[in-house]
């Protein structure tokens, strides 16, 4: 599975949270490294990790290799920047992308190799997680796509490529890639 990269965004300052939102207490373990986890159990999987706010704090609480990080210095501008700083950094290299938040922690590597056998029965497809009636991250993007890609904006995420392209693009039923945390509320919901 060397020709997918998988990104983990988890770049942004988190103003709703209040803190340091990637670094939140779930079970036991920071909520990035947790999301992280469930990566690097995806069998030859190569994990890379977009940081932008905060980055000397969160890197010094979780364990990935330095070199499977992409710095976002255009954090500020949202996520459109970070998916477009990984897809420069690994565009030459892989055939396809899976993208997936930082803030997603019930999103397992069973959900994940969902995808993974999806996007590899359909060759050519993007591939993305289906939930509350729309789409979204967790998603692949093949090559022919990392253009469009490079061209969003600001806090323009993935879903705007996924509408614009729902006809090329296969679904996977993941209710659990509904929950992101954005605020303390949502952290003290799940917890519950």
């Amino acid at each position: 599975m060397n020709s997918l990269a998988v990104v983990v965004l988890a770049a942004g300052s988190a103003s709703r949270y209040g803190d340091i939102k990637q670094l939140a207490d779930i079970e036991g373990k920071p909520m990035l490294q947790l999301v992280l986890d469930s990566c690097q159990k995806l069998d030859g999987a190569d994990i890379h990790l977009v940081l932008g706010a905060n980055h000397e704090d969160i890197q010094s609480k979780i364990q990935i290799q330095t070199s499977k990080i992409i710095f976002n210095d255009n954090w500020s501008e949202g996520i459109g920047s970070s998916i477009r700083s990984a897809t420069r950094k690994l565009q030459d290299t892989y055939d396809g992308i899976l993208f997936i938040a930082g803030d997603q922690p019930l999103v397992r590597t069973g959900h994940l190799l969902q995808l993974i056998e999806k996007w590899k029965s359909s060759r050519g497809s993007i591939c993305a997680a289906q939930y509350q009636g729309s789409l979204g991250i967790p998603a692949i993007f093949p090559r022919q796509y990392f253009v469009e890609l490079l061209q969003l904006e600001g806090d323009e995420g993935a879903k705007k490529l996924l509408l614009r392209n729902s006809d090329k693009t296969q679904l996977v039923e993941l209710p659990e890639a509904a929950v992101d945390i954005d605020t303390p509320s949502d952290l003290a919901r799940l917890a519950q």
